[in-house]
């Protein structure tokens, strides 16, 4: 398997078990990446998104034209999670010498040609890889799993998140309902992602300004965190972090690059400076 060709000390201390981490056997208490990064920014509220979606919001709509009741959109957000993850393994396979099926092609086909696109001298090196990395102002340890990890093999390595998420996220709008305006988060130095990818358009209102923004935020928030834990405990080289966006309603796959410096403080408020 992949990771096995390239251990790391660090590697032998960690366990997962369901979504429970562990480390040299005892369990993390600390939030895990994705936990502790969604704090710092707008919550998803469940009532209030499924009324913000309009009734001709294409979400909303079935094969047959009627529109999906609440309970509907619920139960298809906790499918469309499923079939992300299902996905995610197809990818892992993949890297582990594994084909993609068949029957997972056309769903795939965007993986397949980002793989192909991707820099020539980018050779993979780990594959879905649980890390952890200490506190610098605790004793707390933080825990999370990354997507994928690239080396040039010439110490450089570039760290790849893969996101099947609902395909309006990869663009960061939707033009049928509104836009962040951004008011700096949290921290003065972390503007709303949107801002990050060149994005200004203005919502109307100070309750759903952020409704667009939470997953496009915990995204690169993600990501940096995982980037500078590479750093700090593994002593990797990271120079390179992106969120490529592969959901198979995309025309094609859609790559953005994650902007380091303006996650900074999100970043040391977790793990510390």
């Amino acid at each position: 398997m992949l990771n096995s060709l390239h251990p790391h000390p660090n590697n032998a201390l960690i366990t997962q078990r369901g979504r429970a981490y562990f480390v040299k056997g005892k369990r993390i208490t600390a939030p895990s990446v994705s936990e502790a990064v969604k704090v710092y920014y707008h919550p998803f509220n469940k009532k209030e998104v499924l009324a913000n979606i309009r009734s001709n919001d294409k979400r909303r709509l079935k094969a047959d034209g009627t529109s999906r009741t609440d309970d509907e959109m619920v139960q298809r957000w906790a499918e469309n999670a499923e079939y992300g993850e299902s996905l995610h393994k197809v990818v892992e396979d993949y890297y582990n010498g594994i084909p993609i099926p068949e029957d997972k092609a056309f769903e795939l086909r965007h993986f397949v040609a980002w793989d192909k696109a991707k820099p020539a001298d980018w050779v993979p090196y780990w594959t879905e890889q649980a890390i952890w990395c200490p506190h610098r102002h605790d004793d707390e340890i933080t825990a999370g799993r990354i997507d994928m990890l690239f080396t040039d093999g010439q110490g450089k390595f570039f760290h790849v998140d893969w996101k099947f998420a609902d395909a309006d996220y990869a663009y960061g709008r939707n033009k049928s309902r509104v836009y962040c305006t951004c008011n700096a988060w949290r921290f003065g130095d972390v503007e709303c992602v949107e801002h990050e990818f060149g994005c200004k358009a203005i919502g109307p209102t100070e309750q759903t300004k952020h409704l667009l923004m939470y997953k496009w935020a915990g995204y690169a928030g993600n990501n940096s965190l995982y980037s500078e834990m590479l750093r700090r405990n593994y002593g990797f080289n990271i120079v390179e972090s992106r969120l490529v966006f592969l959901h198979p309603d995309l025309a094609e796959y859609v790559e953005r690059f994650v902007d380091f410096e303006k996650h900074a403080s999100l970043v040391n408020s977790i793990i510390g400076a």
